[in-house]
């Protein structure tokens, strides 16, 4: 660990030809060096970037703060489609429509029996939306699965299937519709072009605004990864 003024951080050397300062989200500076990079030079570069060190450490603590408020416990929430419904104390994991009960142990005692939870959820959803969706869009995937991904909402394979996340049951229905179309379009385009989001945008106009909804809805769900 090396510090340059009120800064700590640590050096990862690799093969890179430059400086970069990452801040890692428990707040800790790792600086990427290129191999034989004077420490002299990683100094001078760490003391330049001191004031956007600070900010960003401030940005890590704040989104450290609000996932540990978001951990679901008695007395706090869950999301459900959108809707956020009460936790509360109970002999077992259960939801009755309007509150999710948690067993005596708590969380996350209480994680694998509310992953299979939305993993149910999540099936429903897409035996509901998925088939009007491609037909819409004009195609039919080779198979579609419910993953247990919980970095990425859904994903094509060249050999046309589809896979998608469990986290769609936590995400509102516009939200989730996206990454549906999302998926059902690269059926089409394996790729990100221009004709790519056309696609997107004759199937659902408004396309921007729920991939907003989602990043939204990740940070709602962070709390549940940890």
């Amino acid at each position: 660990m090396a510090q340059t003024g009120a800064v700590p951080y640590t050096v990862r050397y690799s093969s890179r030809r430059t400086l970069a300062i990452c801040v890692l989200p428990g707040g800790g500076v790792e600086v990427r060096a290129p191999r034989r990079c004077p420490t002299g030079e990683i100094e001078r570069f760490v003391g330049e970037k001191q004031a956007w060190i600070s900010r960003k450490q401030e940005e890590a603590r704040r989104r450290a703060r609000e996932t540990a408020a978001l951990r679901p416990s008695p007395g706090g929430t869950l999301p459900l489609e959108g809707r956020e419904y009460p936790v509360v104390q109970g002999d077992g994991f259960h939801f009755d429509g309007e509150r999710f009960s948690f067993p005596p142990e708590g969380w996350p005692a209480a994680r694998p029996a509310l992953i299979a939870f939305y993993r149910k959820r999540a099936e429903e959803i897409l035996r509901a939306r998925l088939g009007r969706y491609a037909e819409r869009i004009g195609v039919s995937p080779a198979s579609v699965r419910l993953s247990r991904a919980e970095r990425r909402w859904g994903s094509c394979s060249g050999k046309g299937r589809l896979n998608f996340s469990w986290m769609l049951a936590a995400a509102d229905e516009r939200a989730a519709d996206y990454v549906i179309v999302h998926e059902l379009c690269h059926l089409r385009e394996h790729n990100h072009s221009a004709a790519f989001w056309r696609l997107v945008e004759e199937a659902l106009p408004d396309y921007r605004a729920r991939r907003a909804r989602l990043r939204l809805a990740e940070r709602r769900i962070a709390a549940l990864l940890d």
